[in-house]
């Protein structure tokens, strides 16, 4: 019965993990130091909602997470535009999938 249990919770996991929109890049490791923790929303409109995130700082980025809110697979998209990993600053543009949709990010940047 045990097993059955934990096999019905890693298959909801995974099927929630399809359907968000999560970016990940880089590794957080020992030593690193929170950099930036923002939530950045817009609600839906009748048009792609978008914006452009920049962050510049003294430090190198070793990890950066966009996670996506909205599980259910009506979320937007983080892509890196500029800077990233390794650079001392990063530009993410975050949009909503569709028109008439929204997002709901949490941006958090690591480094040293």
């Amino acid at each position: 019965m045990t097993r059955v249990l934990k096999s019905i919770l890693l298959l909801c996991a995974l099927i929630g993990a399809i359907h968000a929109t999560t970016l990940i890049m880089g590794n957080r490791v020992s030593g690193d130091v929170l950099l930036l923790s923002q939530i950045r929303a817009r609600k839906a409109s009748n048009v792609i909602q978008s914006e452009m995130l920049e962050y510049k700082g003294t430090r190198n980025i070793t990890y950066i997470r966009a996670l996506d809110n909205f599980i259910n697979g009506t979320g937007g998209y983080a892509t890196v535009v500029s800077g990233g990993l390794y650079a001392k600053n990063v530009t993410l543009r975050l949009a909503s999938s569709a028109a008439n949709r929204g997002y709901n990010f949490t941006v958090e940047l690591y480094g040293k």
